[in-house]
């Protein structure tokens, strides 16, 4: 019974250590977690800690069972001693990890293992077990408490020592690198470890060591990146879902757009149709109002369209040679038309020395001059609109300035900075009067953001604002030719062309306009027919081609028509997607040019004097 109270005595604290350490087990394997190389080896301490504490347990059962020599208090105790040099050789290697800051994967792809690390890991630990499964133990009793020295002691200890080495070398090189929290805890097991070494040399038989451990394998459980994975799940499916949600609206987006584009084809189309003829100024002034509410509905359907594709960083610039002066005349013809209601004159101050081709994406230098115009028109009544471009050449760039100022309703200075933000109208009767979906401005400035511009605006209430855009543009050297020097034909008798659409009004639209250039015009509303026209040896001066059919899109169309031998007429692709880059695109798909809807006639001028003159 003594001896039984004895060994009570003296396993007590391996047994709290025991339980410490199983509970910080539950909660590790209880939770989800990230599987990392840290997570993995700390899983492996926490077996080898467990091993050993059940192993000296036993060990000193057998010590105290058998006071002699004994094979099995040889083994366990032998067994206890590897165990512990083979957690330090982990812990060793968990501060290599540490160190290195290896790449932390999610559970579903794996991890990236040092093999060459594990390898001598694995080779020093069997070594080191032979050894002291070779070194001679000896077991003494002091006050009836049993303990062991010996050779095998020795070597422990001397191995330790020079683990301990390695941390702090590791530690040294690596002090601003590692976690704070791991850099403690090494320490402080290298201090439990030396007072352990010195208790359990003056106290023999008193167990201590387990508690430098387990102490430490309970300190590093915190250092672990081990967030809530339930969490992480849920928010990888939310995310999931939000980018469903959002590759949904840009479909619904897209298909809007190509549905409200296709009536408004029909609606400008006969409206530029209609303006041509003679009638009365009651019914000239009628079309031109469905002509510029078309417009205006056009403009509100391609911002919601460039303001979602920038807030989902699908939007892109598309750079190219280009002309200055033919966009600036394009925006001219445009505004004529927004301020021909209204009793604002519109000044155009442009200066002569602008280079007169740059480098840059045009289609949106042009949108950014008709945003700041429009804006300025749209607010003022009477008066007068000031748009100037100017530039000057820095560091062999050209820093363009393009303002617009106005005498118009002006903004208060608390709204300055509401007046770029999305779908943000100021609350003032004027303002509220004023046709628009409130993305102008918004637009404008991200489209300078991307270009690394700057944009400000200068105003006073009741008096007018100033806007101004400052954006760099390169400098280029190729030649394109002004188009004002070139006469446009009006008179294309003879030549014949077809038309591919699948909507039976877009094809009268197209064969009205292409009938006042005197063209022959042939249709068929399938990419098939098309092909079938092609193989039977009808010969056309020039295609059109819608490319969202039914069946066969434009695409899939023109690549068959690419493999009938002889085939080489030039085909345009007839569209109502206007997205950024569109036109890129569908030239690189093998068009040889892009015409979007609803169709611009002056625009249609150009496609046929660019293919259809010698």
């Amino acid at each position: 019974m003594e001896k039984y109270l004895d060994y009570l005595n003296v396993i007590h604290i391996p047994i709290i250590c025991l339980i410490f350490i199983l509970i910080i087990s539950y909660v590790f394997y209880k939770k989800s977690k990230l599987k990392t190389e840290e997570n993995a080896i700390y899983s492996i301490l926490i077996i080898s800690v467990i091993g050993s504490i059940i192993i000296n347990i036993i060990s000193v059962y057998f010590m105290h069972k058998y006071p002699g020599e004994n094979i099995s208090k040889v083994l366990f105790t032998k067994s206890y001693l590897c165990l512990q040099l083979f957690y330090v050789v982990c812990l060793t290697y968990f501060l290599h990890v540490s160190t290195k800051g290896i790449k932390k994967e999610y559970c579903n792809l794996g991890l990236r293992y040092n093999r060459g690390i594990i390898i001598f890991g694995f080779a020093i630990t069997i070594i080191q077990s032979i050894i002291i499964m070779i070194l001679p133990i000896h077991f003494y009793i002091d006050n009836t408490r049993y303990f062991f020295r010996g050779p095998v002691m020795v070597f422990v200890f001397f191995m330790n020592i020079i683990y301990a080495i390695i941390w702090i070398i590791k530690l040294s090189r690596h002090l601003y690198e590692i976690d704070f929290n791991k850099l403690i805890t090494y320490v402080i097991y290298i201090f439990l470890t030396f007072i352990c070494f010195v208790l359990e040399t003056v106290f023999p038989g008193v167990i201590i060591n387990t508690f430098a451990i387990s102490f430490t394998l309970f300190l590093l459980y915190f250092t672990l990146d081990n967030p809530n994975i339930e969490l992480i799940n849920e928010l990888e499916f939310t995310k999931k879902q939000t980018e469903t949600a959002a590759s949904a609206k840009d479909d619904f987006l897209s298909n809007m757009s190509h549905e409200i584009r296709t009536p408004l084809n029909a609606i400008l189309g006969f409206s530029q149709l209609l303006s041509e003829k003679k009638s009365d100024d009651a019914t000239k002034e009628s079309i031109e109002e469905i002509e510029y509410s078309s417009y205006v509905l056009m403009d509100i359907v391609n911002g919601i369209l460039d303001i979602s594709k920038m807030e989902a960083g699908k939007f892109e610039l598309y750079e190219t040679d280009y002309s200055l002066n033919d966009i600036i005349k394009e925006v001219k013809q445009k505004m004529k038309i927004r301020a021909r209601n209204k009793d604002v004159e519109v000044i155009f101050d442009i200066s002569p020395n602008l280079p007169k081709v740059l480098f840059g994406d045009p289609l949106q230098v042009t949108q950014i001059m008709n945003q700041l115009l429009s804006n300025s028109i749209k607010f003022t009544e009477h008066g007068k609109v000031i748009f100037s471009v100017d530039s000057k050449i820095v560091d062999g760039e050209c820093v363009l300035t393009i303002s617009s100022e106005d005498t118009g309703i002006g903004i208060k200075e608390e709204d300055l900075e509401k007046i770029f933000k999305k779908f943000e109208k100021l609350e003032t009767t004027k303002a509220l009067k004023v046709e628009g979906a409130g993305l102008g401005l918004a637009i404008t400035k991200r489209l300078v953001q991307m270009m690394h511009g700057t944009v400000m605006v200068q105003s006073v209430y009741g008096k007018g604002s100033k806007f101004t855009v400052v954006i760099n543009q390169k400098i280029s050297n190729a030649i394109i030719k002004d188009e004002k020097d070139i006469p446009a034909l009006t008179d294309f008798t003879g030549k014949r062309i077809l038309i591919v659409d699948d909507n039976p009004l877009n094809i009268k639209v197209v064969e009205r306009l292409l009938k006042t250039f005197n063209c022959l015009t042939d249709s068929v509303t399938s990419g098939s027919d098309c092909i079938s026209k092609i193989k039977n040896h009808e010969v056309f001066d020039l295609i059109f081609m819608d490319d969202m059919m039914p069946e066969l899109s434009g695409v899939d169309t023109l690549r068959k028509l690419r493999t009938i031998e002889g085939f080489n007429t030039k085909v345009i692709v007839l569209t109502a997607n206007s997205s950024n880059g569109i036109k890129t695109k569908y030239i690189d798909d093998g068009f040889d040019d892009y015409l979007a809807k609803p169709i611009n006639k002056d625009e249609l001028s150009k496609i046929l004097n660019k293919y259809l003159t010698k």
